[in-house]
């Protein structure tokens, strides 16, 4: 009688090692997206938000209210025309009233 070895040659251990790397290196990258697309998503409900507070105010104080952005430092500032904003918590800066 024969005897039989069990177990994997190299040559299909190289084989499922390489495919996990390559599926794992796609999760990866298709990770990264969503949370990328996910934080711009974060941003434009905030913006949308800022904007719809600033037509608000604007209504119920009878005077202008206007949107200043800053690209340089990635941020904007919501508030009446001709006053001076001051910073609040998040990306953005809102006016508030002393």
């Amino acid at each position: 009688m024969g005897q039989t070895e069990q177990g994997f040659t190299i040559l299909e251990l190289m084989v499922v090692l390489g495919l996990v790397t390559i599926a794992s290196v796609w999760g990866w990258f298709s990770l990264g997206h969503v949370l990328e697309h996910g934080g711009l998503l974060a941003a434009a409900r905030a913006l949308t938000s800022d904007i719809r507070s600033a037509q608000y105010m604007a209504q119920v104080q009878s005077r202008e209210w206007s949107i200043r952005f800053d690209p340089a430092d990635r941020s904007y500032t919501v508030g009446p025309e001709g006053a001076v904003p001051r910073p609040v918590a998040g990306s953005s800066v809102i006016w508030k009233p002393s």
